[in-house]
């Protein structure tokens, strides 16, 4: 496992480096370096996670009721009102799309149509993951170039594409067995999508047979109870507004952890980007 690595790592400095040591990772990272602590808890002396999520289902559940919570009603009206407007204009935007894809050699597990209705999901957990401000999305009266511009910047198709997956494959294999991930609500747009339903979305787009297994929920749930009893010196930086912070961890009965959440913060959330007195 990754903590053994990091593990033996750490032994093999430490007639070199003798003072303090601090684990720190951001997003799967932060995640690791939580597990490293729980696994090694005497190895490091600080652990600093940023933007964690543990989450405890391959489709956690989470993300979809934060997602329909976050920002202001007028935030989250905007966003699905973009999502509508890209699929009211599938008959122009698709061949945009396809040529697109054709043009970047983008190969996938599932129809490119399908691929175009799911970049239209993911487009509100970007959206509020690394983006935030909702001035910068199109007005329904934009032309059909920077409404597609602007899907593409936020949720392009190389995110779902077998090339895209490729240089962090390992990672989703190892989302797919024990780290878990996030699934898509389709209700609110069902009346303008093809795709009956995006549940088991994960295997069928990021995996291939040979590849699928079934989710370990047990290293979660360890890691949780972990974090709420033996975490020691450990800090936790969330954003607000990040769909990430869906999955994170409630530690409030650990004193000797500390966890702080950065008002209307993204996924780029640091401890150099919050709040002077946070800081």
């Amino acid at each position: 496992m990754a903590a053994s690595d990091h593990h033996i790592i750490r032994e093999a400095f430490s007639d070199l480096y003798k003072n303090k040591w601090v684990s720190t990772g951001i997003s799967k990272g932060g995640q690791t370096c939580l597990l490293y602590q729980m696994y090694y808890p005497n190895d490091v002396d600080v652990t600093v996670a940023y933007v964690a999520p543990v989450a405890t289902a391959l489709e956690d559940g989470r993300h979809e009721p934060f997602i329909n919570n976050i920002g202001s009603k007028k935030d989250r009206k905007r966003i699905t009102k973009f999502q509508i407007e890209v699929l009211s204009r599938r008959e122009t935007l698709l061949p945009m799309f396809q040529q697109y894809v054709q043009l970047a050699k983008l190969n996938f597990r599932i129809p490119v149509e399908e691929v175009f209705e799911y970049c239209v999901l993911e487009y509100s957990f970007a959206f509020w993951q690394w983006v935030g401000n909702t001035d910068r999305i199109p007005k329904s009266k934009a032309t059909d170039d920077k409404i597609f511009q602007h899907l593409i910047a936020v949720s392009g198709p190389d995110y779902f594409s077998i090339e895209g997956a490729e240089p962090i494959f390992p990672f989703l294999v190892q989302a797919a067995k024990e780290l878990g991930y996030y699934g898509y609500e389709t209700e609110t747009l069902s009346e303008y999508l093809t795709i009956p339903s995006a549940k088991g979305y994960f295997n069928k787009i990021f995996l291939d047979q040979d590849t699928r297994t079934d989710f370990y929920a047990q290293t979660s749930q360890d890691l949780l109870n972990f974090l709420n009893t033996k975490a020691k010196r450990t800090i936790m930086i969330y954003g607000e507004y990040d769909t990430w912070t869906a999955a994170a961890p409630d530690v409030s009965t650990n004193q000797n952890i500390i966890k702080v959440v950065k008002p209307e913060g993204t996924h780029a959330t640091r401890i150099m980007n919050l709040p002077e007195n946070d800081k």
